[in-house]
């Protein structure tokens, strides 16, 4: 590290990014309801007009949103009954 102190520093930044995503997981499982993070999962993977949206799977929502996938499936029904989603 005394010797390649910015190869230290690179790693500091690369570790506190990550560790930033732990924590912002964390409080997505403990403080959203499946609902919520459902809806950021939309949110963050929306189109944005450039036409390169990601095509995700239920069951890959789920994976991402730490639950099953009929829970994501009646999470979006329920978004699309409100008028939220089409």
């Amino acid at each position: 590290m005394r010797q390649y102190p910015q190869i230290a520093l690179n790693t500091s930044k690369v570790l506190a990014g990550r560790m930033r995503q732990l924590v912002n997981l964390v409080e997505d499982l403990s403080f959203r309801h499946v609902l919520g993070r459902v809806t950021k999962i939309l949110l963050t993977h929306a189109d944005d007009g450039t036409g390169t949206n990601d095509h995700l799977t239920q069951q890959e929502m789920a994976a991402m949103a730490g639950t099953a996938r009929e829970v994501v499936a009646r999470s979006l029904k329920s978004l699309e009954e409100q008028g939220y989603i089409r």
